[in-house]
């Protein structure tokens, strides 16, 4: 006999009894991701285009509208569902999302010192010192508004002179670039840490260097 932890089944489908906290963690994690609240259809749109992009798998736009609350339903987001949404942060699955610590001491407590930097926060000629799996190291220096270039690099895909946007700097979070000027192509997308996240952010402020 086939048990399913903290789910239910209805039929053939498979709902993940969940609470709404842990919903909203995950809006939340997408909404940074993507630098904007969801609060009108256009937005629900980008999402959907940007999961697939992302992804290859697609949610629709009418089930984004339905997990973000801007049209009523009953039902939950199915575990598949779900999933898909959490790989788009970072995640292999729904249940890796949930599992996370450090994503969930972020988003509930609200309270960002020693979890996550908010790139607009770090100001210009700032330095900030990031490590993830498998030794890997970069120091990037703050030129602009959320606008880095990279110092140094060892064992990254990220090149001294790489220019690129970036939104939150989280230890034992993705850290996803966005606009990446490099080697004579702009406009690329990369994430540091994918599976484990970040095992060290260190920012040294102008004076301090």
């Amino acid at each position: 006999m086939q048990k399913n932890i903290g789910s239910k089944t209805i039929g053939s489908k498979t709902i993940l009894e969940t609470n709404v906290d842990e919903i909203k963690r995950l809006r939340n994690a997408i909404e940074e991701k993507i630098g904007r609240k969801a609060e009108a259809p256009v937005d629900f749109n980008y999402i959907a285009m940007q999961i697939k992009q992302d992804v290859g798998d697609s949610v629709s736009v009418s089930t984004l509208k339905r997990i973000w609350g801007y049209v009523s339903y009953k039902s939950k987001p199915s575990k598949s569902i779900l999933s898909i949404m959490a790989r788009f942060v970072g995640y292999t699955s729904w249940k890796s999302f949930c599992e996370s610590k450090d994503v969930s001491s972020y988003i509930e407590s609200e309270d960002l010192s020693g979890k996550v930097i908010n790139a607009a926060e770090i100001n210009m000629g700032d330095i900030v010192e990031i490590e993830w799996r498998p030794n890997r190291y970069c120091k990037l220096e703050c030129i602009g508004k959320k606008l880095f270039k990279v110092v140094e690099s060892h064992n990254s895909k990220l090149f001294p002179g790489n220019v690129f946007h970036a939104e939150l700097f989280g230890k034992g979070m993705p850290f996803y670039v966005t606009d990446l000027q490099q080697n004579y192509s702009e406009g690329r997308i990369y994430v540091a840490g994918e599976r484990h996240g970040l095992t060290s952010v260190k920012v040294k402020t102008k004076t301090m260097n």
